[in-house]
């Protein structure tokens, strides 16, 4: 019994502390991380079952867990326990990881985990010109997040940061089919993000492992991946003392929970502060680039200071086209303009077209001068 008792304190909600590191590290822009905790009543079924099966034993262990009283939890299902008493506990120890690296942390869930609040969370900080991470730990149907106030689209969620026209640096998510929103993510320009095959069904401890890992100097896409396999290795220890788990380990949830990348950077480091977007709020403002029509299906013109040499590349970092470039290539995409004047002074066009060789995506135009100043747009190609 007493192997039961720590083999349901580890799988169902596991009373690992991960103490933070005194290292704090020093950048010129302040960090913030918003982390947003919801399963708005729905628990997987494996562990219901489990529940069911051994209630007594499971309640005996969250009281000890939850530092509460067995009585407490006497009629309330485990999708209540786990809101009302597990999602402050995930948070918690996100935060006592996180508390010395990030200055400041806001924490949604209940009422508060809603789309309006992620969204004013975002744009407070960034009003204060911090780098920002997310963590969301929601439901997904892929294309929609469930927040407490509903579902929404990852386009509506990316179409409204671009709208504010903040800089995000990372993302990490346990949303079920995540996989299938990242190319969206990406329209947003953001460094690194993650997502699930399918149903996601480890979801406990990897948003805990990640944040671990992760800020303690692994890439991030390292990190995705310890974290989705640390939490098999914590199932995995048990099974041969608790049969009822061995559905968790199985090929067809392991493959519908693995991880999938992406992002400008998916191999950032919590300590590259990516030039990027720190430069995002110190841009010198007689620095123009311009590009219209964005997105575009044929052409589009890309307007940069006189001098400036030009690349475009993809979301892999692989340039695309560049300057300077040999003028009399006949296939070359991207041509010559005119000078012209403008409020910041003299600018030249370019005309980019490309040819059949370039795929539909987001790439991202980088105009440097001579002086080494750089600014960076995204722009989307539809063919």
């Amino acid at each position: 019994m007493k192997q039961l008792f720590i083999l349901v304190a580890i799988i169902i909600m596991t009373n690992f502390m991960f103490p933070a590191q005194s290292v704090c590290y020093a950048q010129e822009n302040p960090m913030a991380l918003i982390i947003v905790d919801e399963n708005l009543g729905v628990i997987p079924s494996g562990w219901e079952y489990a529940f069911e099966l051994r209630r007594e034993e499971f309640v005996a262990v969250l009281a000890d867990v939850f530092d509460i009283a067995p009585e407490d939890m006497d009629s309330m299902e485990l999708a209540e326990i786990i809101d009302v008493y597990g999602e402050p506990w995930q948070i918690n120890e996100i935060r006592s990881i996180a508390d010395t690296y990030y200055t400041k942390i806001a924490a949604l869930t209940d009422s508060t985990a809603t789309f309006s609040e992620l969204i004013d969370s975002i744009r407070s900080f960034a009003a204060d010109e911090f780098i920002i991470d997310m963590i969301f730990i929601l439901h997904s149907n892929g294309t929609h997040i469930l927040f407490s106030d509903g579902y929404f689209s990852v386009a509506t969620i990316v179409e409204s940061i671009q709208v504010l026209d903040i800089p995000l640096r990372a993302l990490y998510q346990t949303c079920c089919y995540a996989s299938m929103a990242i190319p969206t993510w990406e329209i947003c320009g953001i460094s690194a993000v993650n997502g699930s095959n399918q149903v996601n069904s480890y979801v406990l401890l990897s948003p805990i492992w990640f944040t671990k890992c992760w800020l303690e100097g692994m890439p991030y896409d390292s990190a995705v991946y310890a974290a989705y396999q640390k939490e098999i290795d914590s199932i995995s220890t048990y099974e041969t003392v608790f049969p009822e788990i061995t559905f968790m380990l199985s090929e067809d949830v392991r493959e519908s929970s693995a991880q999938n990348i992406g992002g400008i950077l998916p191999n950032i480091l919590w300590t590259d502060f990516y030039s990027q977007i720190a430069d995002f709020y110190a841009k010198p403002q007689q620095l123009e680039l311009d590009i219209f029509p964005n997105p575009f299906n044929s052409s589009c013109v890309i307007t940069a200071p006189s001098g400036a040499e030009i690349e475009i590349y993809d979301l892999r970092g692989n340039v695309v086209v560049a300057t300077p470039f040999d003028a009399d290539a006949s296939l070359s995409p991207l041509i010559r303009g005119t000078d012209e004047r403008s409020a910041g002074g003299a600018s030249r066009g370019f005309i980019w077209q490309p040819d059949e060789s370039i795929p539909s995506g987001i790439y991202l135009v980088r105009a440097r001068t001579m002086d080494g100043q750089e600014m960076t747009r995204r722009i989307i190609y539809l063919r």
